[in-house]
């Protein structure tokens, strides 16, 4: 599902709200790592994630 938004969303940055965590996959993980230094966790190459608390979104 993530990956059609992201392929729908060329160019942004797309973060799914799993209720308490917003995450992304993918090249938009790698991309929010290196700019705002989330933790990044890949299982393995190509298959990376991060999330972020919903109630501190306003913080980034």
């Amino acid at each position: 599902m993530m990956e059609l938004l992201q392929v729908k969303n060329k160019g942004k940055i797309v973060l799914c709200n799993t209720g308490n965590f917003y995450i992304a996959i993918g090249k938009d993980a790698v991309l929010l790592n290196e700019l705002l230094g989330l933790k990044l966790g890949c299982l393995k190459p190509e298959m990376c994630k991060v999330s972020y608390l919903t109630q501190n979104i306003t913080n980034l």
